[in-house]
């Protein structure tokens, strides 16, 4: 098999940037990734010169990666916070019940979704012979702030970047195992 790209994601998102790599390093596709400049219609595919008779890529439907750390774990907690303050609103700290109640500025949400469809083209068939759609919902709360200067954010990146790798190869595993068992 032969990879081309992302359908839909820009060339140079970190995030997608290595994956032709990752495949063919581990045997699966010839990584051709880089070489690609078409918008992956049918059209397109049929006129493409591959080295190998199949060729696959990955339609990025919707694809986002996030992290806040502006994060309310527990909302009664914030309630009761107001609720609290609402009726000591005559002590001299009014203000600083709700913080100290709901407060937790020492927390980080990170998440990542998406929906994702692999194809794979025979170029002999001029046709899809193989479509796999599957998705990632990955959404974590970590103590500490994304923002903060001891934050490490590389490896944090790169520890959602692998958890979209193996998924994306987990995918391709199938899509090798069909085509295999085509011949």
């Amino acid at each position: 098999m032969e990879f081309i790209g992302f359908k839909n994601m820009n060339r140079n998102n970190p995030m997608f940037k290595d994956f032709g790599g990752d495949l063919e390093r581990n045997g699966i596709a010839l990584n051709k990734q880089n070489f690609y400049m078409g918008v992956y219609s049918l059209q397109e595919l049929e006129t493409y010169k591959s080295s190998k008779r199949y060729v696959t890529f990955v339609d990025v439907v919707r694809h986002t990666y996030s992290h806040s750390d502006a994060v309310h774990d527990n909302p009664d907690m914030e309630f009761a916070g107001w609720f609290i303050a609402g009726f000591t609103c005559f002590t001299l700290f009014p203000v600083y019940v709700p913080l100290l109640c709901c407060a937790d500025k020492n927390a980080c949400e990170i998440a990542l979704k998406g929906e994702y469809i692999l194809y794979v083209y025979d170029t002999e068939k001029k046709e899809i012979i193989f479509t796999s759609p599957f998705e990632i919902n990955e959404k974590d709360i970590y103590k500490g702030q994304y923002s903060h200067k001891k934050t490490d954010q590389k490896t944090v990146n790169e520890q959602y970047k692998n958890i979209l790798y193996n998924t994306m190869l987990e995918q391709y595993a199938g899509a090798y195992d069909y085509v295999k068992s085509l011949h």
